[in-house]
């Protein structure tokens, strides 16, 4: 015999999570229009730049395409829809975050640098 379990929720339960997913969907489209405008940013440094590098922006969903500036596919860059360490499988990685006590003096070539905390939220620290 199996054991059938219901989970029955009370109307205040249910307008409770409903709120908690909205404010969450609410949180994430922030997140994700502050990640376009640095990514904006990033690229319009890096052609400033004295010695420009290739940028590529990895996990570039439909939705992060529709929030970028309009003119963002006239820029010199690669987009890929596919997650950094599938993007870059055969090349040795190093990935940068404000967290670390460790500064890079110089670039080599051939290694592929991804810029990790982008939208950092612990921008007081």
């Amino acid at each position: 015999m199996t054991d059938l379990v219901i989970n029955i929720k009370s109307k205040k339960q249910l307008k409770k999570e409903a709120k908690l997913k909205k404010r969450q969907e609410k949180k994430q489209e922030r997140d994700c229009k502050k990640l376009s405008t640095q990514l904006a940013g990033c690229y319009s440094y890096n052609r400033r730049s004295l010695n420009p590098l290739q940028l590529h922006f990895t996990s570039m969903d439909e939705y992060m395409t529709q929030l970028m500036p309009h003119d963002y596919n006239k820029w010199d860059i690669f987009t890929h829809s596919d997650y950094f360490l599938n993007c870059f499988v055969d090349k040795s990685i190093t990935y940068l975050t404000g967290d670390s006590p460790n500064i890079i003096n110089e670039l080599c070539e051939g290694e592929v640098y991804v810029i990790g905390g982008l939208i950092d939220h612990n921008h007081h620290k």
